[in-house]
This record gives structure tokens, C-alpha cells and sequence, in this order.
């Protein structure tokens, strides 16, 4: 597969995780358990890929919020490359969607 399809096909994938997401029935009551800085670098995701300034912001997460908040790591502990963003922000919506999935209020 070339480099452009699979960016192609992980751009599809994150806005699917994306709705999936959302619509699952766990997202409201997980959504509010999210620290202040989790919460914004996941609005952040929710709304666009990862970017290098967010992979910075997650970095910067207050530790409490980097030990709880697995996506804060994977986003914090990405690869700066462009070219593999797309799939960095793929595989962080998943992750997310295994914590909602699983969330025990």
C-alpha cells in the first residue's frame, strides 16, 4: 500500500474512532472524569489530527494526569515525523476508545 493510501486510510479510521467515540454509551460519564489537562489535549484530538504542538502539550501534562490518562503517553511519547501523524492519531483515538469501552464510573 503506498504511503498516501495508508494516510488516507488512517485519517477514515480516526474519524470513524472519532464517532465511536462519542456515541458510545460510556463517553459522557468517562468524558467527565478527565482532569482539566486531559481533557484539553483530548478536545484537541477530537477535533484534529496530532500535531507536533500537541504531542508537546501532552508532554506537559501535570504527572498525576500523565499517570492516570494513558492517551496523554501515547500522544507525549510520539514521533515528531509528519509523515507518521496520521497514524499516531489513529492509534491514540483507539486507545481512547478501549478506556470508554472499558470505563467503570
Amino acid at each position: 500500500m503506498s504511503e498516501k493510501k495508508t494516510i488516507i486510510r488512517n485519517e477514515i479510521d480516526s474519524e470513524l474512532r472519532r464517532v465511536q467515540i462519542q456515541n458510545h454509551p460510556n463517553f459522557s460519564a468517562w468524558y467527565a472524569s478527565l482532569k482539566p489537562y486531559a481533557r484539553q489535549v483530548f478536545d484537541l484530538i477530537l477535533e484534529d489530527e496530532v500535531t507536533p504542538e500537541l504531542i508537546s502539550l501532552a508532554q506537559d501534562a501535570p504527572d498525576d494526569e500523565w499517570e492516570e490518562f494513558q492517551f496523554l503517553r501515547v500522544i507525549g511519547g510520539g514521533n515528531l515525523d509528519q509523515s507518521v501523524m496520521p497514524i499516531l492519531t489513529n492509534f491514540s483515538l483507539f486507545d481512547i476508545l478501549y478506556h470508554v469501552e472499558h470505563f467503570k464510573g
